[in-house]
C-alpha cells in the first residue's frame, strides 16, 4: 500500500475560468517507494472559522451567520466550503497538482457571506481527502483507497479571494431576490427612467446621486 502525504502549497486566482474559480496547488508525496500509476482524489474544503479573531465590524458583518457577538462562543463551529475532485497523472516520489474549486459570489450561501465579511487576514481552511490510488509494484498493480484520516490546512489570504472575485466582477456584488420582487423593481426603474440600477436604488434609499 503506497504511504501519501498531502500538503496545499499555493492558492491563486484561475485567470482562464468561465467563471470565478481558485485553483488550489496540492503537493503529493508517495514515501514508500512504489511509483504512483494514477489517483482520484476528493477533497473535501471546510472553514475552520473559529481559528481566527475577528474584528467589531466583522462581527457585525457576520451576524447572519454566527449571531449577535455574545453567542460566538457556541456558534463560531468549522462548517463546510464544497467538494472538489481531481486526477493526479503517475508519478514517482512526489507531484503537484491543481485543486479547481469553483467560487460562488452568492450571498445566500454561508461560505460566500463568510468571504465577503472579512476585511483582512485569512481564511483557515482544512482539506480532507479521499478516493482511489492505483500503484505499481513487484507483482503489479494495486488499488488502493486513500485512507479518510489523510488531511491538510491552509490559510487562504482574504485578498487573494478579493483578486479572484475583482477580476470577474470588479467593483460589484451580487443580490438575489424573488421573481416578483425584480419584477417590482424593473416596472419601478423603468416608469422612473433611471438610466442603471444604481441609481434607481440610490433613490430609494436616499443616497446622493
Amino acid at each position: 500500500m503506497p504511504e501519501l502525504a498531502f500538503d496545499i502549497v499555493d492558492a491563486k486566482p484561475d485567470p482562464y475560468g468561465a467563471a470565478p474559480t481558485m485553483l488550489f496547488t496540492l503537493r503529493i508525496a508517495e514515501t514508500s517507494g512504489d511509483p504512483i500509476h494514477t489517483m482520484v482524489l476528493r477533497s473535501q474544503i471546510q472553514i475552520d472559522a473559529q481559528l481566527r479573531s475577528y474584528s467589531g465590524d466583522e462581527k457585525a458583518k457576520l451576524g447572519d451567520l454566527f449571531g449577535t457577538k455574545e453567542r460566538w462562543g457556541d456558534t463560531l463551529r468549522p462548517f463546510n466550503w464544497t467538494t472538489a475532485t481531481t486526477m493526479a497523472q503517475g508519478f514517482r516520489g512526489s507531484t503537484e497538482v491543481d485543486i479547481a474549486v469553483p467560487c460562488t459570489y452568492d450571498f445566500d450561501v454561508a461560505a460566500a457571506k463568510f468571504m465577503q465579511g472579512l476585511s483582512d487576514g485569512v481564511i483557515p481552511l482544512s482539506f480532507l481527502y479521499s478516493g482511489t490510488a492505483i500503484s505499481r509494484g513487484a507483482t503489479g498493480y494495486a488499488v488502493s483507497q486513500i485512507p479518510w484520516h489523510k488531511e491538510s490546512t491552509f490559510p487562504l489570504p482574504v485578498e487573494t479571494w478579493r483578486a479572484l472575485m475583482n477580476t470577474y466582477f470588479p467593483g460589484t456584488t451580487w443580490l438575489r431576490v424573488r421573481a416578483d420582487t425584480f419584477d417590482a423593481l424593473t416596472e419601478r426603474r423603468v416608469s422612473g427612467g433611471f438610466a442603471s440600477w444604481d441609481e434607481m436604488f440610490d433613490s430609494v434609499i436616499g443616497a446622493s446621486p
